[in-house]
């Protein structure tokens, strides 16, 4: 399989699709393309967080990683990230949790193998036809914001609980 797609992955990535979107083949295709890179598949192992924190002492640059918060919580998932900074490493996550694509600055949009749209994760997830066409659906607080746009509640669209507040007490 051949996509097209970039290799010079200069921020974290979130690569979403439905279930039947090939995002671990392109996992593999990617980590054969990328210099320095390793695709790690989705383990259930006794502590998932310290496997992944592990991950980066590894010398590799670019993490792809399948369905990488599956077993995490917020604060786990923020720290996966923090770490991954900390160490100058790319985190690729591969996932088909639309809730995931709020924590990456970059996003990609997959189904059938192919490509839909990519680009800054806060423009692409206002595509909402584009998610529901392929099956996924937006994270709630960016749904329930769009709702309340809908009806003019309030004005903008909302990334996280916090920003919906202060969206609503203006």
């Amino acid at each position: 399989m051949n996509y097209n797609i970039k290799t010079d992955f200069s921020n974290h990535t979130c690569i979403i699709g439905n279930a039947m979107s090939g995002k671990t083949t392109l996992g593999k295709y990617l980590s054969s393309k990328l210099n320095k890179a390793l695709f790690v598949e989705n383990k259930l192992v006794m502590n998932y967080f310290e496997y992944l924190i592990n991950l980066f002492d590894l010398d590799y640059q670019v993490f792809i990683i399948d369905d990488l918060f599956t077993y995490l919580n917020v604060k786990e998932r923020l720290a996966i990230i923090d770490t991954a900074n900390k160490n100058n490493k790319i985190i690729i996550n591969l996932t088909t949790d639309s809730k995931d694509v709020l924590l990456f600055p970059y996003l990609m949009v997959i189904n059938n193998y192919d490509i839909v749209m990519e680009g800054n994760n806060k423009e692409i997830i206002k595509e909402e036809k584009m998610f529901s066409n392929i099956g996924i659906k937006l994270p709630f607080i960016v749904q329930l914001s769009k709702e309340l746009k809908d009806y003019n509640v309030i004005n903008d669209y909302a990334y996280s609980s916090e920003e919906l507040i202060n969206l609503l007490w203006k």
